[in-house]
């Protein structure tokens, strides 16, 4: 128990002096420590905690082993509206664990539209708070709302297997697999995009200028010659209809290679003219240089989390929860599906079965964030690649 703090007089305003990408390190034992005894006794009475409701020290020993009690979990859900679980899974499953309180209320809106639910994310927050679940945390510039470290990697699992139960995944198939069978065809694309933006800059520069048309697409016998000689080969469209939402060009080209000329444009690597697309200074620099490594890996999958969360919101919480499940085994991909069904919401044409198995999970494989297998009969798995666990994303 971390009383030496309380000895040395450190604060809360002490402690956030120790920001990383502006995010707070505090476990559940220093932020109960940070409470008032008034405080502590509220939700040690939730948790029906036997201790002395005067001794700070005891309350925080009694309330830190009931909430990470695992035969306890069931105490720390029941009583609780199955909304504000989502809302608290939502918050759970994001790639920080600190919020601003705007930031905080604008993932309960979604939710609550999601869910059709009328009541206030406010009280989603303060029903949270008085679980203890969630804390509030003073800085000199803002309070944030923060779910310590330890509780979080102790929650991400807990509740994974919480919504697989309340999905009845294991009825049937498998969730989690240790290794797939050895006949099963493995794909693994690891930074096969990255050397395709390269294939992509140098074949324009060796154009000098690639002409396009009056809306400013290669002409697809252009982008059949240049498709052949990707790693990953799509076919040219054929019907460009109700392409929009994921991109400035994916209404012309198909998903993947729209990803990579999105990248390379925003960037400023190419430019494009009345009579085609040539590579500017800026990508004759950047072709020249060999340093292509995890940072552009990291950097691509960044850009596409970007393009991608106007029609798909829950794109940073299906990526940390997929993330989470598949570190050490393999996840069947229709029982993690049943799992962040309720997360999803269609996009015009797009319903929530394109959404997770294209715009998501096919985007997220092409990115080299997961591996894929896929056996005989069709079952597909996906486990996280050892490559992604060293990018900081």
């Amino acid at each position: 128990m971390p009383t030496e703090r309380i000895k040395q007089g450190k604060t809360p305003h002490t402690i956030a002096k120790n920001y990383r990408w502006g995010v707070l390190f505090m476990n559940l034992s220093e932020h109960l420590l940070y409470r008032d005894i008034q405080e502590l006794n509220k939700i040690a009475r939730f948790y029906e905690c036997e201790c002395n409701h005067n001794s700070k020290l005891e309350l925080v020993q009694s309330i830190h082993y009931e909430i990470l009690n695992e035969s306890r979990f069931q105490l720390v859900t029941e009583g609780i509206d199955e909304v504000v679980l989502r809302f608290y899974t939502y918050l759970l499953f994001q790639p920080t664990p600190s919020f601003h309180i705007d930031d905080a209320l604008a993932k309960g809106a979604y939710i609550a539209t999601l869910f059709s639910q009328e009541e206030s994310p406010r009280k989603w927050v303060t029903k949270l708070l008085m679980r203890g679940m969630l804390f509030p945390v003073t800085t000199q510039r803002q309070t944030l709302l923060e779910i310590p470290e330890d509780l979080q990697r102790y929650m991400r699992k807990r509740m994974i297997e919480y919504w697989a139960t309340q999905a009845h995944t294991t009825n049937q198939t498998p969730l989690l697999l240790d290794a797939p069978v050895h006949d099963w065809h493995i794909i693994d694309e690891g930074d096969a995009m990255i050397h395709d933006v390269q294939i992509f800059l140098d074949y324009i520069q060796k154009q000098r200028t690639v002409v396009t048309t009056v809306e400013g697409v290669m002409y697809q016998r252009e982008q059949q010659q240049l498709f052949k000689t990707l790693h990953v080969q799509e076919a040219v469209l054929k019907d460009r209809k109700w392409r929009f939402g994921y991109g400035r060009r994916f209404p012309a080209y198909p998903a993947r290679f729209a990803l990579i000329y999105d990248y390379c444009f925003a960037k400023g690597w190419i430019a494009e003219w009345d009579t085609g697309i040539g590579l500017t200074p800026k990508g004759e620099e950047v072709l020249s240089n060999d340093a292509w490594s995890t940072t552009t890996q990291a950097d691509i999958i960044k850009s596409w989390l970007k393009l991608y969360k106007r029609p798909l919101p829950s794109i940073p919480f299906l990526l940390t929860l997929s993330r989470e499940m598949s570190k050490h085994q393999w996840v069947h991909t229709h029982a993690l599906f049943k799992v962040v069904e309720a997360w999803l919401t269609p996009f015009y044409f797009d319903d929530i079965h394109t959404l997770f198995e294209q715009r998501f999970l096919g985007m997220a494989v092409y990115l080299g964030l997961f591996q894929q297998a896929k056996s005989g009969t069709g079952e597909t798995y996906i486990r996280l690649s050892d490559r992604v666990k060293r990018l900081n994303l």
